[in-house]
């Protein structure tokens, strides 16, 4: 589900011409995202950066044997997103991992790692200096996403209104303006994809006429 839900985040806000995603991290959430998002995107280039390299060899050896792409592993943050068209970053780092000034243009950015309140991947003046900021549940990255330590910090105000990834989808016009726009969709989880994706598998069960009903 959480991988989904970064895939449709880069499908509404990145440019349809992506083709190279950086990512920050190398465990099962660095290769489900990179899984769902080769579904949304022609991704052709994976530049992988975590803070074991030896962790991010063994990701890259591993993801090799399913995805015929160009994988290259880097020692630093700044040289991972300087061509990157996506950054996803997947880790439970305290500490922001990358800076506004690293960005190029037009780069999308899905932040995954944040779901608890100490939590920040993004150096918070991202948030602030961003052409559009997306949070899943404004609620809860007010309080667990990237978005609480740019309040933290001032850069945000704390009443500022965003709309969400779920106005987005309905409406794409309120998404990225142009191709130079600098994109963030700041990630935490919501329940109702839970319940989603419950009813989506339900209702195949119920079709193939799978499963055990119980009374």
């Amino acid at each position: 589900r959480t991988a989904i839900a970064g895939a449709i985040a880069s499908k509404y806000l990145s440019n349809p011409e992506s083709s190279t995603v950086a990512i920050i991290g190398a465990g099962i959430q660095a290769r489900m995202q990179l899984e769902a998002l080769t579904l949304v995107r022609d991704i052709k280039n994976i530049n992988v950066w975590s803070r074991d390299i030896q962790k991010t060899h063994a990701y890259i050896e591993n993801m090799s044997k399913n995805f015929n792409l160009n994988f290259q592993a880097f020692d630093n943050t700044n040289d991972l997103v300087k061509n990157a068209d996506i950054l996803i970053t997947t880790t439970p780092s305290k500490k922001p991992l990358i800076k506004f000034s690293s960005l190029p243009k037009g780069i999308h950015i899905t932040a995954m790692g944040s779901d608890a309140e100490e939590k920040n991947e993004l150096d918070p003046e991202i948030i602030e200096k961003c052409d559009l900021y997306v949070p899943d549940n404004q609620a809860q990255t007010t309080i667990l996403g990237e978005l609480n330590h740019a309040v933290k910090n001032n850069l945000i105000k704390k009443d500022s209104i965003f709309n969400d990834l779920g106005k987005i989808i309905i409406n794409p016009e309120l998404g990225r303006d142009n191709i130079d726009d600098i994109t963030v969709a700041d990630l935490t989880g919501t329940g109702v994809q839970d319940t989603a994706i419950a009813r989506y598998a339900y209702a195949i069960a119920n079709k193939k006429e799978l499963g055990t009903i119980v009374k």
